[in-house]
């Protein structure tokens, strides 16, 4: 949420989001949620660890034998954000690719294109080096 937040709010002066809208707000916030649940995910699966833990006094606050269904909700989660990490990026893309050329010159300054003829669709898909990665 602070990550959301940063990035809607506080970097309005950037202009960015004037160009791509909320979809970095999106993306960004539910790449901190990734961040978050991919870590979490693999501490779930560490035995030797769990069983540490159940020998102190936070087995009394934890449920430690409940660690399997706790990685399936944090696999849930996981999904959930990285969905909404792509469809993020799909926001961007559109905001980006109906830009004009001016607008484009300003976000991208190393961006040189031979006309004021906006680039379509499948130039921005086949022709640059972001979308064929």
């Amino acid at each position: 949420a602070e990550r959301a937040y940063y990035y809607s709010v506080e970097r309005e002066h950037a202009g960015l989001r004037r160009i791509a809208g909320y979809g970095v707000t999106v993306t960004r916030g539910a790449a901190s949620g990734m961040m978050w649940a991919y870590s979490v995910i693999l501490i779930t699966m560490c035995r030797n660890t769990i069983t540490h833990m159940r020998e102190t006094f936070l087995h009394l606050y934890i449920p430690f034998d409940s660690a399997i269904t706790m990685h399936k909700i944090i696999a849930m989660t996981a999904l959930f954000f990285t969905v909404m990490h792509c469809i993020g990026h799909a926001i961007n893309f559109y905001h980006i690719s109906t830009q004009t050329a001016d607008d484009l010159t300003c976000l991208f300054r190393d961006f040189f294109h031979y006309s004021d003829e906006l680039p379509k669709f499948h130039y921005w898909l086949y022709a640059t080096t972001t979308c064929m990665t």
